[in-house]
């Protein structure tokens, strides 16, 4: 070959071989020419220059183009192989070179088969290899898509799709992304949507799933299993008195002592607040749940003096049982809930087993609570009305107002039936103000017939004290009806004091300021703590009947009495005792200094139109000559 042609081709970093076929015979032909003659000399030799320039060029751009894609390449997070028909590694990116460990001296030797071996030794199941790749089997252009689980909780989400030119398999790529995190993530996620996130315990809906699946399996099965629910006596008291993060810090402990309690199988779940609810599945029968349910009160029974050493606390729980009571999810959680409900009526501190009659005292509350939100609307209630008389001077001094019903299906219905039922609707809000209003227009009216010094009690809701226009509303009707300072008297129990105490005590002070006496009923019934009681702004301390009924049999119930006389009087309250029936309580409750008392001994409670009567002078006279006989 011509030393010219030579040049040209060393320039261009190119071989003769190297060049299609058809340029090469060119070549060859200008080659030929080229020696014939000076003038066809030149003319070769400036079209060799240039095309040797334009080959250069289009070498230079193909070069610069592989730069590029391999640039690119190694910029993207996952990592790519890709090789030929024969399954001849063609290119890799940093990222495969890092996720497999190539090296140059492997890089040579890399192929399909190699990657997938070195891909296998890192499977948790090396044998699910053989899986992924089964559809090659039957179509060699299939597209592979999933996800690897490696050693060491890692994964690995894999593609592999085949390389096509011209309509033919040329090859395959693969590429793999780490999805580890995006795993870890997903898995906190569903944890989180099916777990409570203060104790750990699956959720409603966890606990939902289960029960269906534990009774779907029954269908099969002849053994029974259980529903629990179960609800802490008296939570809010700690949150109360100890703050919300030693009432959470208690709710993870009562979690853990449940726990300890069940078998592996079994299911405790929070249903919300301080409510847990268990499943218990395949039990040998229902006395087995009854064991548990001890054995869970007695666990929760012991000391919690690692939070704290105030803390006492115990649990109700109600049980119901498949198939017996149901069938399905609603039935049982129903059905046990109710049972939880008796076993708090039967004292707390107990569980109960689900009976047909609690099915129907639920429908019989239910069918209340609808004729006493009519009741209110069509004016139903009615305020009954029990004098008060002040001891040492043998003198009436007012009333106390309390509501009764007269319902035209169920008949006389108990306050305490109906109270609860309106607490727990909002029907409070509505009777409570038409309990004041009505008890301050009847006081209005007895002021007008000349018993200006007759004094009027009016029991509270806790709902009542706390809603936002509540001092307001006093304001308004101390103002509407020109009460004097000191004769409407609210009465509030001592549990709601502590309910939210820094509100009561702003509420208290404010209703005192504005010339409305302050009383806390049923005293000694509940916390009785002389911390909160020397924070009070009250007037008067109620002594709760359940004192008084057998005092004169009583030795400790007398010295419980004197004591709070005692305390009471320290702390400039006035005390006054309920449920006097005789007169031998009456004296004994004079001699220990008791201020003011009521009961049936003065009068049962009675309508408006009766108290005219009974606050007749001659009447008033034979009473107190009756007191004094």
């Amino acid at each position: 070959m011509h030393r010219l042609l030579a040049k040209q081709l060393k320039r261009a970093n190119l071989s003769l071989e190297q060049l299609p076929e058809q340029l090469q015979t060119l070549l060859l032909n200008v080659d030929q020419a080229y020696q014939q003659g000076d003038e066809d000399r030149r003319l070769l030799e400036r079209s060799l220059d240039l095309m040797s320039e334009e080959m250069v060029a289009q070498n230079n751009q193909l070069s610069q183009r592989l730069v590029t894609l391999n640039t690119t390449l190694d910029a993207i997070q996952d990592a790519v192989i890709v090789v030929d028909k024969q399954g001849h590694y063609l290119t890799y990116n940093q990222p495969a070179k890092a996720l497999f460990n190539i090296d140059s001296s492997f890089s040579n030797t890399l192929n399909e088969a190699s990657l997938l071996e070195s891909l296998g030794a890192k499977l948790e199941v090396p044998g699910d290899l053989l899986g992924i790749l089964h559809p090659l089997e039957d179509n060699k252009q299939a597209e592979l898509v999933g996800v690897l689980s490696l050693r060491q909780a890692k994964y690995l989400e894999y593609c592999s799709r085949p390389k096509m030119i011209d309509g033919e398999l040329a090859g395959r790529v693969w590429s793999f992304r780490d999805i580890t995190e995006l795993k870890r993530k997903e898995a906190q996620i569903r944890f989180q949507a099916c777990h409570d996130a203060l104790t750990g315990l699956p959720n409603r809906q966890l606990f939902v799933d289960r029960l269906e699946q534990a009774l779907l399996q029954k269908k099969r099965q002849t053994a029974p299993l259980a529903v629990m629910f179960l609800d802490l006596d008296h939570f809010k008291d700690v949150n109360d008195l100890l703050g919300h993060e030693v009432g959470d810090k208690l709710l993870c402990t009562v979690a853990k002592r449940i726990e300890t309690c069940l078998r592996e199988q079994d299911t405790l779940a929070r249903f919300g607040g301080d409510e847990f609810i268990l499943l218990l599945d395949t039990i040998s029968d229902e006395n087995e749940a009854l064991v548990v349910a001890n054995r869970i009160l007695t666990a929760l029974s012991k000391p919690y003096d690692e939070l704290s050493d105030q803390i006492k606390i115990s649990s109700s729980i109600g049980i119901a049982y498949a198939p017996r009571h149901g069938r399905n999810v609603e039935d049982l959680t129903r059905k046990a809930d109710m049972a939880m409900y008796q076993a708090k009526a039967l004292g707390r501190n107990t569980f109960a087993s689900f009976q047909p009659k609690m099915e129907a005292q639920a429908l019989y509350r239910l069918s209340l609570e609808a004729r006493l939100r009519a009741a209110v609307q069509n004016q139903e209630l009615e305020l009954y009305f029990q004098p008060k008389l002040h001891t040492r001077e043998m003198r009436l001094i007012g009333f106390e107002a309390l509501i009764r019903w007269h319902c035209p299906e169920h008949g006389i219905v108990s306050p305490g039936e109906f109270i609860p039922i309106a607490e727990q609707s909002d029907l409070i809000l509505d009777i409570g103000e038409w309990v004041l209003n009505e008890a301050c227009r009847q006081l209005v009216k007895w002021r007008e017939l000349g018993h200006d010094q007759i004094g009027m009690a009016v029991n509270l809701s806790v709902k009542q004290i706390h809603q936002p226009n509540f001092i307001d509303s006093i304001a308004a009707l101390m103002e509407e009806y020109q009460i004097p300072d000191g004769l409407l008297e609210l009465e509030i129990t001592e549990s709601m004091v502590i309910d939210n105490i820094d509100t009561t005590i702003a509420v208290l002070e404010a209703l005192r300021q504005m010339g409305v006496k302050v009383a806390i009923d049923d005293f000694g019934t509940g916390y009785s703590s002389l911390n909160y009681l020397r924070q009070l702004p009250a007037d008067t301390l109620k002594i709760d009947q359940s004192f008084v009924a057998a005092l004169h049999d009583s030795p400790s119930d007398l010295e419980i009495i004197k004591t709070i006389i005692a305390v009471a009087h320290t702390l400039n309250f006035m005390v006054i005792a309920e449920g006097v029936e005789d007169l031998k309580t009456l004296n004994i409750l004079s001699e220990v200094n008791c201020d003011e008392v009521q009961g049936y001994l003065l009068s049962r409670p009675m309508p408006a139109e009766l108290v005219e009567s009974f606050l007749q002078p001659a009447h008033i006279n034979r009473l107190y000559e009756a007191l004094n006989s």
